[in-house]
């Protein structure tokens, strides 16, 4: 029977589906371009004649013609169709209500396009209960848009779809509920496995597929592709699950310039429950990658290993990784030995058993995370970085703004750097929650900058300390900015601003503001740190517990430190500005007004040697303003007090026996002393 260029329009009348009307225009538009005019076939798979022109199978219709043509589906049917070398061919069922089933007896393909096959069309059917549902072998240029359900696979890779050596197909429509048996084999991939296939794109909806194994190492849960480039997966990903391996939704293995866009959600594998990319290179994922769990292992949302030049974005939340027996990393993101990432996603509302509870990075190099990192939670004892952890990681960037994050038992509520060199901090760091370093902690990190950022709102509730800043064994460190309104908690707590520990050769040269600490350095504590320079503004902190020290700064067993600040408005026991102990060559100046102690409200100095102070002084109040005992060659010179509000004595110094060295004074101008 030969269809004229109308014989679309002589179908019965009914309300058309916004498909059908899709379907209807582009099948016209073949027939106004003469790609069918040669021929098209209805085929029945049952009696029916009704067209003049009957088949009792599909694959006969296929068989019957060569190229330009249609065949329809009028019935379901038990046989699975192949095409073979066609070009020009659509295949495709009649009911759009209600599509047609090809069902198999649970071996074979259900629909098997190979052989250089050219502008395929097979669309409204659906594919069930065969071995594999779709395979396109060795072919460009086709589109599937199927219902492929219900096949089970444990002979190769895939259950639903099968794309090798596939170029510029598209796969639409629903894949879900095939699963993928792999058994000892490294298979997987249970909606959709591609193996050198490039550019094609896959805008299918998969869902509830599931890779099922023993001994074997599948990958993909959903969607599997290996050494693919330039794929698109737009389709939205949605609880597919695979046991004991990785890449629950997706995985990417050695890819190039392949793109994820659909969302991806409510997958689980034992690592990389939403995503798994293994050395994929320019791999670009801009998607909601939501509600994912890593049962067993890192990365609830994403997990990317050995990768170069990617880009992640959209939305990584809610995303879990809460097995503590597994040391479950990351839970919104998981980065291993990858460079020259850019992350601009935004990162919020997941949770891991141990570090990293939004982004976790081991060995990572010049990458960008300038996407927000929020709200993210860390709880197993003594691990690190409740927003994001960076270990052994170096030349790194985190612009975006990081808050809200809480670290309850280990180190850093918002970030967490260790044993990395020349990472940057420049987005604002507020409200972080941690045991140690509430808004950021470092360990044994050289060169970290902190610049234009807001530190701010951060709490710590150890007796350690650190509410904004905390760095342990570290060098180069140079934070510029504003630390603010930042608390250490604990009673016997230290540094509400900032704690240097261990440093050296560091810079301090931000605003250090309304921070709290109960026992010592509301604004700054130092210990055991050589070579630092503090500048800027340090007001209004607080050190009021009994027996503190150092409202503003306190130096304790630091030498050869530099400090030049505004240091205005500070209050602790023992040196509302200043405190300094068992220091020695330690040089002071600067601004110092309006401080209070009960001793030494601008300066406490205990067995402090060699410390030279000079600057401006005035309207501090306190028994004493300068307060030294047993201080050896303590130098005043070049300063003036004025305004001194003192109701013993501006200066005291108190030697031991053998500390008989007399202070020197040089220079000293005091005026209008109340």
């Amino acid at each position: 029977m030969i269809f004229s260029r109308n014989a679309f329009n002589t179908l019965p009348s009914r309300r058309r589906s916004g498909r059908e009307v899709c379907l209807r225009a582009f099948f016209g538009a073949l027939l106004a371009f003469g790609m069918f005019s040669t021929a098209s076939l209805r085929a029945q798979v049952a009696s029916n004649s009704a067209t003049g022109l009957s088949y009792g199978t599909v694959q006969a219709a296929i068989d019957a013609w060569g190229s330009n043509y249609t065949v329809f589906i009028l019935a379901n049917t038990a046989a699975a169709i192949s095409i073979n070398n066609k070009t020009n061919l659509v295949v495709t069922g009649t009911n759009n209500v209600s599509p047609f089933r090809i069902t198999g007896a649970g071996t074979g393909t259900g629909v098997t396009i190979t052989n250089r096959s050219r502008n395929i069309v097979v669309s409204n059917l659906i594919i069930e209960r065969f071995a594999l549902g779709v395979s396109i072998d060795r072919c460009q240029s086709n589109a599937v848009s199927l219902t492929v359900r219900s096949n089970q696979n444990s002979a190769c890779p895939g259950a639903g779809v099968h794309l090798n050596y596939a170029t510029n197909n598209i796969i639409d429509g629903i894949i879900h509920d095939n699963t993928n048996v792999s058994g000892a084999n490294d298979y997987g991939g249970a909606g959709l496995y591609a193996i050198y296939s490039v550019s094609n794109t896959i805008s299918a909806h998969i869902a509830s597929n599931v890779v099922t194994n023993t001994t074997g190492v599948p990958s993909g849960g959903g969607v599997y592709i290996v050494s693919g480039r330039f794929n698109v997966v737009s389709g939205n990903i949605v609880a597919n699950r695979i046991s004991n391996s990785v890449g629950g939704g997706i995985d990417f293995d050695y890819g190039y310039g392949n793109s994820i866009t659909g969302n991806v959600t409510k997958n689980s594998a034992w690592e990389g429950g939403g995503i798994y990319l293994f050395y994929c290179t320019n791999t670009y994922v801009n998607s909601a990658v939501v509600s994912n769990i890593a049962a067993a292992g890192s990365g609830g949302g994403i997990y990317m290993a050995g990768c170069t030049s990617n880009a992640i974005a959209g939305a990584l939340t809610y995303n879990i990784a809460t097995n503590p027996a597994y040391y479950d990393y990351g839970a919104g993101l998981v980065m291993k030995s990858c460079i020259t990432n850019m992350v601009s996603a935004s990162v919020g509302w997941n949770t891991a058993a141990s570090s990293g509870g939004g982004i976790y990075c081991s060995n990572v190099r010049w990458s960008v995370f300038s996407g927000p990192i929020f709200s993210n939670s860390q709880y197993d004892p003594m691990q690190s970085g409740g927003g994001i952890f960076l270990n052994f990681s170096s030349s790194n960037t985190i612009s975006g703004d990081v808050f809200d994050n809480i670290c309850s038992n280990g180190y850093g509520g918002g970030i967490d750097i260790d044993y990395g060199f020349s990472n940057s901090i420049f987005g604002a760091v507020t409200g972080n929650f941690a045991k140690y370093g509430g808004g950021v902690f470092v360990f044994q990190t050289g060169n970290v900058l902190v610049s234009n950022a807001n530190i701010s709102f951060n709490t710590a509730i150890t007796d350690d300390g650190g509410g904004g800043f905390y760095a342990l064994a570290g060098g180069s460190i140079k934070i510029y900015g504003s630390v603010s309104s930042n608390t250490a908690s604990h009673a016997n707590a230290m540094g509400g601003g900032i704690r240097l520990e261990g440093a050296t050769n560091c810079i301090v040269a931000a605003d250090i503001i309304g921070n709290r600490a109960p026992y010592g350095g509301g604004g700054i504590y130092l210990s055991d740190t050589r070579n630092t320079t503090i500048t800027g503004k340090i007001i209004s902190n607080y050190s009021g517990g009994n027996g503190s020290s150092g409202g503003g700064v306190y130096l304790a067993s630091s030498d050869s430190n530099y400090i030049s600040a505004q240091i205005m408005s500070n209050l602790g026991q023992f040196g509302g500005g200043i405190c300094v102990d068992y220091g020695k060559t330690n040089m002071i100046d600067g601004y110092f007004y309006g401080n209070i102690a009960t001793n030494g409200a601008a300066l406490y100095g205990f067995v402090a040697s060699n410390l030279t102070v000079s600057g401006s002084y005035g309207g501090n109040t306190a028994f004493r303003s300068f307060f030294l005992q047993s201080a050896l060659f303590g130098i005043y010179s070049n300063m003036s007090v004025f305004d001194d509000r003192s109701t013993i004595s501006v200066f005291y110094t108190y030697q031991r026996a053998e500390h008989k060295i007399p202070q020197q004074c040089n220079n000293v101008t005091v005026v209008r002393c109340i």
